[in-house]
């Protein structure tokens, strides 16, 4: 990811990991503290662009609910607080794909 940054620069790095893989139709899972991280926000919009279904897990929201189709807002007064909502959502999440075979 580093090397990736350095070539595109770093607010570009999830675009560029995506433009390899993502397709009309799936679904973009991102997570941001803030929900304000300029390189999140640019991957939930090239994602929407190309017809994927963007889900954020983030903390007040911010520019990140507004790109995303779903939002799933954790506010607390403290981003380690948002670190751990986070990971409970990814646990849950990570169960249901186990438990579903998806």
């Amino acid at each position: 990811m580093t090397a990736l940054a350095n070539d595109c620069g770093f607010e570009r790095v999830f675009v560029e990991e995506l433009r390899t893989a993502l397709e009309p139709g799936d679904v973009c899972l991102v997570f941001s503290t803030s929900g304000q991280s300029p390189n999140v926000v640019e991957a939930a919009r090239y994602a929407r662009g190309r017809g994927a279904h963007v889900v954020a897990v983030c903390g007040d929201g911010g520019a990140l609910a507004r790109e995303s189709d779903v939002a799933v807002t954790l506010p607390a007064d403290h981003k380690g607080r948002v670190e751990d909502l986070q990971l409970v959502v990814a646990h849950i999440l990570g169960y249901y794909f186990i438990e579903n075979g998806a």
